[in-house]
């Protein structure tokens, strides 16, 4: 066989089987017979798990938490994307240890001097495991995050706490961290939301926007990442959600992970406020798997829900490969290198740039009504509402308004409607029947 037609095989098992981190050699041995290698991880680079809805104790997850740990994975931090808990752990449940603590522990951070205690499987010296609030990791009658702020957070002995910097309350959490990438001079700036109090809270919400944009727009990392529990791009049972669909990309993000619906999708979103920006769905850390619907999200390119898995993303100064692999949960023996499942590699060259929105006449990162007011006011009057760069405002700019009005209205929030998920539909009717009439809005939206 020739080296072409081996390189064009290689080529073929690399896309289908093996890790796009991988690099292959190859060896002349007798009669023309050429030997193939992989090498896996062969260079310098920051590698981050991306794990979602693990907060379960079945096999499934046990496998995807070995797979991440691996020493083939060589995993350096963790992002887990909510439901951490699998059903709403109360404040201090040793639940919350024996599940996650059992299973990821050794990227916890532990509590300083006696307060380690508490949660013994939390070893890690170092914050490695950078967590967002779930739907399930709420109280399921007061709504309070107080349990998960407690388990990943909160120290006696350090008044800061364990996570990044943010804010970490019993009503919400959401923070931002950098990290630095081996073998380059650059970081990775990741923004964890809390899509639960955003979704509550008017104040969060504002808040978490301003925090988000601010945030984003004067970051100088190499790489931005968002990541959230809700999606704002989803084919499966809880659907795409506007309330999510900020801007992201014209703020500056290069990707959006999110988990809540228990399969993995990758979506490149090219709406009015992106230009071919990816959004992964990644719910398979654990949990019972759901199916798709036929309402497919826009610029949906994949979808899988076969097994369980989760994603790895190897990054370098010039690139962020993004892959999600599988367990093999039903293939007998234990595989914990995975088997790669999709893949997809942003080359830091050729980003696109973030969309210009003209009619964004305030700057306030929105294309929204408080636009539309100002194009009222201007309208062959003088220039501010000129969005075509033709000196006047005039029709042609209300046009332009209209085609980058953005799908989340920061002035007028749409109603969330969401479908329940199927095993806490009962538990969330008692628990909305106890606070009724006691907790005002607390039962808009099925736990």
């Amino acid at each position: 066989m020739k080296i072409a037609s081996l390189m064009a095989v290689a080529s073929e098992i690399r896309f289908r089987r093996i890790s796009l981190n991988s690099k292959f050699c190859f060896f002349q041995l007798a009669l023309g017979v050429l030997s193939i290698c992989v090498l896996r991880h062969s260079y310098a680079a920051t590698v981050l798990a991306v794990i979602g809805d693990e907060g379960s104790a079945g096999a499934g997850a046990t496998r995807v938490a070995n797979m991440v740990g691996s020493s083939s994975w060589a995993t350096d931090y963790v992002l887990a994307l909510g439901d951490n808990s699998g059903s709403n752990y109360a404040f201090g449940s040793p639940e919350w240890d024996s599940v996650i603590g059992a299973r990821y522990g050794q990227f916890i951070k532990k509590r300083s001097g006696p307060a380690a205690g508490a949660y013994p499987n939390q070893t890690s010296e170092v914050q490695r495991f950078f967590p967002v609030v779930g739907d399930h990791d709420r109280d399921v009658v007061t709504g309070s995050t107080a349990g998960y702020v407690d388990y990943f957070h909160s120290d006696p002995g350090v008044e800061v706490g364990r996570l990044p910097a943010g804010v970490h309350d019993s009503s919400q959490s959401y923070y931002d961290f950098k990290l630095p990438i081996k073998g380059g001079v650059g970081s990775v700036h990741v923004f964890a939301m809390d899509s639960e109090a955003f979704a509550y809270s008017a104040e969060s919400q504002a808040a978490q926007i301003e925090w988000l944009r601010d945030g984003l727009t004067s970051s100088d990392a190499t790489w931005k990442f968002v990541t959230l529990h809700s999606p704002p791009f989803s084919s499966s049972l809880h659907n795409s959600n506007p309330l999510y669909q900020l801007p992201f990309q014209q703020w500056g993000a290069n990707a959006v992970m999110s988990g809540h619906d228990h399969v993995y999708e990758r979506v490149l979103a090219t709406n009015a406020g992106e230009n071919s920006m990816p959004y992964f769905v990644n719910g398979l850390g654990g949990s019972n798997i759901y199916t798709f619907t036929t309402n497919r999200a826009p610029g949906s390119e994949f979808r899988y829900n076969d097994d369980y898995g989760a994603m790895r993303i190897t990054i370098t100064d010039d690139e962020a490969a993004f892959e999600f692999l599988a367990v093999d949960l039903y293939g007998g023996s234990e595989n914990t290198t995975g088997e790669l499942i999709d893949s997809l590699t942003l080359h830091r060259s050729a980003l696109p740039a973030p969309p210009t929105l003209q009619a964004d006449f305030n700057n306030d990162g929105f294309v929204d009504s408080d636009d539309l007011m100002i194009w009222k006011a201007s309208f062959g009057i003088n220039d501010d509402g000129d969005a075509t760069g033709d000196g006047t405002t005039d029709g042609a700019d209300l046009l332009t308004w209209q085609r980058q009005r953005s799908n989340f209205q920061p002035d007028h929030p749409p109603t969330l409607s969401p479908v329940p998920e199927p095993a806490t539909v009962a538990l969330a009717a008692a628990g909305c029947a106890l606070v009724i009439g006691t907790i005002p809005g607390r039962c808009r939206r099925p736990f």
